[in-house]
């Protein structure tokens, strides 16, 4: 029964490798597509409908509230994204790391000012990724978000995310 077990383990062990090199293979080829302007947007989520509003009730976001039909915040550009991956729970998750520009920072810290105690929904590209409560003003350069994707989803994110960093070199990504 050990030695089965044993061999299971080095069997997921060996899987794990090659899924990783195929990723690897895939999230390099995202670097060479072509690129178009892209861009991460913040929005406040209301609780009330108000003019120029829409309903947010994504699969990932049921009945999430209200946002504006244009975000509240829009960074075009990033210095540095690195994901990683992550098992929680048997889930596969991966955190998302992004280091915003000096100015960046000071509007989304601006921004989480003025939504303390809210939900900031925060999409690439008009994909919804995160939309957490805001207990503080986030005041840095740097922030995570930890998603449970599945492998495809997180490939399909990395082509987007290389349409807001300011050098394709500065995405990075470990253990996908």
């Amino acid at each position: 029964m050990a030695h089965q077990e044993n061999q299971l383990g080095n069997i997921r062990k060996e899987y794990v490798v090659l899924i990783n090199k195929i990723l690897a293979i895939l999230i390099l080829n995202c670097f060479f597509l072509s690129s178009f302007g892209g861009e991460l947007q913040f929005y406040i989520v209301s609780d009330s409908k108000l003019k120029n509003y829409k309903y947010v009730n994504e699969n990932k976001f049921p009945k999430l509230g209200y946002v504006k039909k244009t975000p509240n915040l829009k960074i075009c550009k990033v210095e540095k994204i690195r994901i990683q991956k992550s098992l929680q729970n048997d889930k596969d998750y991966y955190s998302i790391f992004i280091l915003l520009s000096q100015k960046n920072s000071k509007q989304l810290f601006e921004l989480t000012k003025k939504a303390f105690g809210k939900r900031i929904l925060i999409c690439i590209n008009n994909i919804p990724l995160y939309a957490p409560y805001i207990s503080y003003p986030i005041n840095t350069k740097a922030f995570e978000m930890s998603l449970p994707f599945c492998k495809e989803n997180i490939i399909k994110l990395i082509s987007e995310f290389k349409t807001i960093l300011e050098n394709n070199s500065d995405l990075s990504s470990s253990d996908i």
